[in-house]
This record gives structure tokens, C-alpha cells and sequence, in this order.
């Protein structure tokens, strides 16, 4: 049985990463800092975790629905931010505005059908962004 590390993620335009890309390029290279590859930024709604393949026609009927039922998503990049702290940064992010109670509700009814799997509910608010680095210093 194949298991896989999935998450459920809004894709966002390619324009978008590109520009994004050109960003993080002019940044260049600094130490302890992995910059994500453009072709792999999102935003991320739920992390799921390892899960059996057996498991996914189930769990993508079920989030087929729950998005099915959400109005289209309008969103803008909007400030910066390190988790879990600029102090402390771990994650480098962009963050985004527009309409995050319609983000915020979709992730909300993700977290729910995915709990009715066995998959563990977010303690965390959510918070959209896109992550750009991984810092390991």
C-alpha cells in the first residue's frame, strides 16, 4: 500500500510566482536560508499528513464537495512575516488580504471533513500565506 505526505492547497497564477520568483532571485543566496522553487509556492489550506492511497478517492470526493459549495476566491499579496516570530524566524511568508472570511470558511470546512476521516483537526488560526524560505540557522 502506497502512502503519501499530502496537503490541500490553492494553486495561484503563474504570473504571480513568477514575479515572486524574480523576488526571491534578487534576494540571492543567503546562508541558512532555502528558498522554496517558485513552481512550488501556494497557499496552503490544510496539511493532511501521511496517508494511505487506499484513502484518497474517499478524501477527494469529500473535498470536491466542500469547495463545490464556496464562491471563487478573491485575493491580494499583502505584507511579510516570519513564523513563529521575527525574533525566532523559521518560515519567511508573504502574506495576503482580500477576502479572508470566504479563505478562512473553506479552510474551516476542509478541517472538518478531513477530521471525519481521522485526519487531526488545526489547533492553529488560520493564517493564509505563501511561504518563501525555510530557515535553518
Amino acid at each position: 500500500m502506497d502512502r503519501f505526505r499530502l496537503f490541500v492547497a490553492v494553486d495561484i497564477p503563474g504570473e504571480m510566482r513568477e514575479a515572486i520568483g524574480r523576488e526571491m532571485e534578487r534576494c540571492g543566496r543567503i546562508e541558512g536560508v532555502r528558498w522554496v522553487r517558485p513552481s512550488q509556492i501556494h497557499l496552503t489550506l490544510k496539511f493532511l499528513g501521511n496517508m494511505d492511497g487506499d484513502d484518497l478517492p474517499l478524501l477527494t470526493e469529500r473535498l470536491r464537495k466542500a469547495a463545490a459549495v464556496h464562491p471563487p476566491l478573491c485575493m491580494r499579496l499583502s505584507g511579510s512575516g516570519a513564523f513563529p516570530s521575527p525574533r525566532k524566524a523559521r518560515v519567511l511568508w508573504l502574506g495576503c488580504s482580500g477576502d479572508l472570511q470566504a479563505i478562512s470558511s473553506l479552510a474551516e470546512d476542509i478541517d472538518r471533513k478531513a477530521a471525519r476521516l481521522g485526519i487531526r483537526r488545526e489547533e492553529r488560526r488560520f493564517k493564509p500565506h505563501l511561504t518563501l524560505s525555510l530557515i535553518h540557522i
